[in-house]
């Protein structure tokens, strides 16, 4: 019989993609860090129970994926930087380059 995901199940779901997306941008040197806000937002947007995890894929490809490519393409990707993702109350993600602490 079929058990529906817990939001616990999709949150590594969630992590285990964000390793892979970093695993694929490695050969540029650009890593990708959410915000434990950013985070939790997929999870919401991607849980649904009923359908396991396609809802999650869905909403990874149209607004992470899809975003996160126009920001490098248009060049606004710090060479060898952390892409910060955040989300806005509205749902929305927002991309930044993450400022290294000088050491």
């Amino acid at each position: 019989m079929f058990q529906p995901l817990s939001k616990r199940e999709i949150r590594d779901i969630v992590k285990m993609q964000i390793r892979n997306l970093n695993g694929l941008l490695e050969q540029q040197n650009i890593r990708v860090e959410f915000t434990k806000y950013a985070l939790e937002q997929l999870v919401e947007l991607g849980y649904e129970p009923m359908y396991g995890a396609r809802p999650l894929k869905r909403v990874i490809q149209k607004k992470i994926l899809n975003e996160l490519s126009k920001f490098i393409l248009e060049g606004n990707v710090e060479k060898e930087g952390t892409i910060m993702v955040d989300s806005l109350e509205d749902g929305k993600f927002v991309f930044f380059n993450k400022k290294e602490e000088n050491k």
